[in-house]
């Protein structure tokens, strides 16, 4: 540590005072870490003052930048002035990159302003060897450019105005992201490290300067190159960054370092976590799918911008089917790999990966022979971090192995420390051969994975103490430990996910083991591993409305969390409202849906009660028809786990509720999209009862807005607009309509 103390010092010795030409000197992408390296060591004496003024400066259009600058000697500047003003030529540009890069962070994004009204912020040019540096001040900041950027010296750019202005952009849009930096966590804590520091401001000449890209030469030596680089790792992996502002949005950055703002020593993945959600860990894979599909794997319409201009990234070259020990993968980083499909190789694509923890996620990656792409990431569960699973992916049932030129895959760890996992992809046939139940991945599936299990169980859920070890692990109750048991476990603690879109096995792939409805694993009597609270379940007609409840008796906690997965056919029914009906408290839908089937609820309950508590759900019966409501599979207070229950009701509106024939003024919100499925266009029609703001978007199945089709005052009655789809992918889509104080959900699949 002091060793490289020293060697920042030393840096800023040299960076400060060299006066050689810039060709002779190894110039540095920005002197800014070693000022931070003395800041944050307190060795801020060697620190060039600001305090002398330099003979001649100019006023940026704006006003908000001083730009001094000499004419004469060493640190002289071109002096080329066409339009005969008598300001430099370089200089008043660099005035003008200034104020455009502070109108696209500041007033556009909106980062802190670096700038202190009434008082311009000062930019010095300097020859040195380095593109720039940004360094405190007096509470501020001020920051020094290369006085020419002339020489081979510089990295290649593709700025239409010439190698010199590309690099004189660069250099203010990204000294100007250090200088907001500054602002916002006076590089205190993980943030304000060097290496974080660099990769934030790296990537912000790209979201200034998309034209110039510079940048590109750095970030092809890091995750391109070696995707076991743990991140952060300063400029070479500004692509990280890059992604979450793609693909995410540009708001991303904005409220992370908000976060970090009212925190300064809030780490930088806490930040993203907790700004992401539950989808922190399905865009970190995302991210690395994209680093995968670039280079000369890059395809149109999936992946970076500059997808095309990046290093191909390093993979390992794998047969279908073989089984991948992944050796130790480091910390925050990934391993990738790529698969050429055999002639023999035919069907639908499978991939099971054996996850030793939370921390391990898997991605897919199809690269087909139209030239599109496929991704496919799993659902993280976080409730069950810590149990070792496998998890189970696959593509949409269109992508078959006949129909793809290459597959990719990528094994990511997010913790702090090295992880290894283990995965096979290939053929149902081969993919199948996995022992299903081997928690331990000994290729066995034998009392140590099920004793391994329970360790862990009883650490965390309560036991009745009568209860022996044996009777809880023969599920099957047969006198004997077998695999029947093994798998018996494994789907009590996962969803058996159906339709093979997210995490754990689909039934078709085990339909060995006996299930009715492929939920028998928790229809289980007495409940296994659990004292089980009594869950009942009715429905109540009421015109249109169906209430679905779900009622909880005879305990004695006195907070109640709700979470679970209602399946429902949203032809017939549409969810309008979960709530608890009996008590005081508070409930909350989540209506992202992995399927047109499936809705996510979690009410919180904070009120002491007697021991009953009761949880509704509303539907809005669309059509006539029978259908079931059933509970798939949820938990209370992260200790009781539902039993499955169903009802089977009959929807007879008492009114005609079908687009066609609904009266002008309806009774409730309703949306809808025909045709759907869709190519390339289709009509989104809704109904709304108020007068109001009416807001009506596509999006993403990872959350990314893709279209903003309504935001307006709007009157009520029936309503369509039109959605061409025609620039994006084929995939699955979510059409949100937020209006009558209410917010539907529907899911769209657009198919080429």
């Amino acid at each position: 540590m002091i060793m490289m103390k020293l060697r920042g010092f030393l840096l800023i010795w040299g960076m400060f005072w060299a006066v050689s030409s810039a060709q002779a000197q190894d110039i540095v992408k920005c002197g800014t870490p070693a000022i931070i390296e003395a800041m944050r060591s307190g060795k801020t004496s060697r620190f060039e003052p600001m305090s002398t003024l330099a003979t001649n400066f100019h006023l940026s259009p704006s006003g908000k930048f001083r730009l001094e600058y000499e004419t004469t000697g060493t640190h002289a500047v071109p002096l080329a002035d066409l339009n005969a003003n008598g300001i430099p030529d370089y200089v008043e540009k660099a005035g003008q990159y200034a104020d455009e890069s502070w109108r696209v962070m500041v007033d556009s994004l909106g980062f802190v302003d670096p700038v202190r009204p009434g008082s311009p912020y000062r930019i010095r040019f300097q020859k040195m060897g380095s593109y720039g540096y940004t360094q405190p001040s007096g509470g501020t900041t001020f920051i020094v450019v290369h006085n020419d950027f002339i020489g081979s010296a510089f990295s290649n750019n593709d700025d239409p105005e010439g190698k010199q202005l590309g690099a004189l952009k660069v250099t203010i849009a990204h000294e100007l992201k250090h200088a907001i930096q500054f602002e916002t966590s006076r590089w205190q804590g993980d943030s304000g490290g060097v290496l974080w520091a660099e990769m934030d401001a790296t990537m912000m000449e790209e979201v200034v300067y998309p034209q110039v890209n510079d940048y590109v030469s750095y970030v092809s030596g890091s995750i391109f190159s070696n995707p076991t680089t743990s991140v952060p790792n300063s400029y070479p992996m500004a692509s990280f960054s890059l992604y979450y502002h793609e693909r995410v949005g540009p708001r991303f950055w904005v409220n992370v370092w908000n976060r970090i703002r009212l925190n300064n020593t809030l780490p930088m993945f806490t930040a993203m976590r907790n700004e992401l959600g539950e989808l922190f860990d399905e865009h970190y894979v995302g991210n690395h799918l994209w680093h995968h599909a670039s280079g000369s794997r890059a395809r149109s319409g999936y992946g970076f911008a500059d997808r095309a201009k990046f290093a191909t990234s390093a993979s390992t070259s794998l047969a279908s089917g073989a089984e991948v020990s992944v050796a130790s993968i480091p910390r925050n980083a990934a391993r990738y790999y790529r698969v050429v499909p055999s002639p023999s190789d035919s069907g639908p694509i499978y991939f099971a990966g054996y996850r030793p923890n939370a921390f391990i996620q898997f991605g897919m990656i199809a690269y087909l022979k139209d030239g599109s792409v496929r991704e496919a990431i799993p659902v993280t569960v976080r409730s069950f971090e810590q149990i070792e699973t496998y998890e189970m992916l696959t593509f949409d049932p269109s992508v078959r192995f006949q129909d793809v030129d290459l597959i990719g895959i990528v094994v990511v760890n997010t913790s702090t420390v090295s992880r290894e996992a283990r995965f096979r992809m290939g053929m149902a046939s081969q993919v199948a051969t996995i022992p299903y139940g081997d928690f331990n991945v000994d290729a066995l599936v034998d009392e140590r994975d099920l004793t391994d299990m329970l360790g862990y169980m009883v650490g965390k859920y309560p036991m009745n103490d009568s209860m022996t070890s044996v009777f809880r692990a023969d599920l099957s109750k047969n006198g004997t430990l077998s695999a029947l048991d093994a798998a018996m476990l494994f789907q009590s603690r996962l969803p058996s996910d159906a339709n093979s879109f997210g995490r754990g096995p689909g039934p078709a792939r085990f339909n060995s083991f006996p299930s009715i409805d492929g939920l028998v694993w928790l229809d289980l009597d007495p409940p296994f591993f659990m004292v089980s609270p009594t869950l009942t379940t009715r429905s109540v007609a009421q015109g249109d409305t169906i209430l679905f409840e779900l009622s909880l008796t005879g305990n004695t906690y006195e907070h109640h969390s709700w979470s679970g997965v209602v399946a429902y056919n949203d032809t017939l029914l549409a969810l309008t409202d979960v709530k608890n009906r009996s008590l005081a408290g508070s409930a909350q839908r989540f209506d992202k849906m992995r399927d047109g089937k499936t809705s996510r609820f979690v009410m919180i309950q904070n009120t002491p009660t007697s021991g009953n508590s009761t949880l509704t759900l509303a539907f809005r019966a669309l059509k006539s028809g029978t259908t079931t409501i059933a509970i798939k599979s949820g938990q209370i207070d992260e200790r009781f786990f539902f039993r499955p229950d169903s009802v089977t009701i009959i929807t007879n509106p008492n009114t005609p509720v079908g687009l066609e024939s609904e009266p002008d003024v309806p009774r409730t919100l309703s949306l809808a999209a025909y045709p759907n499925p869709f190519n390339p266009s289709t009509e989104i029609r809704y109904r709304k009862s108020e007068i109001g703001r009416t807001r009506l978007a596509v999006f993403d199945i990872l959350g990314r807005e893709v279209r903003l089709l309504v935001n307006v005052d709007l009157p009520s009655g029936e309503h369509s607009v039109r959605f061409d789809a025609g620039n994006l992918s084929s995939g699955v889509y979510v059409v949100v309509l937020e209006a009558d104080g209410q917010r539907l959900v529907r899911t769209m699949t657009l198919i080429k």
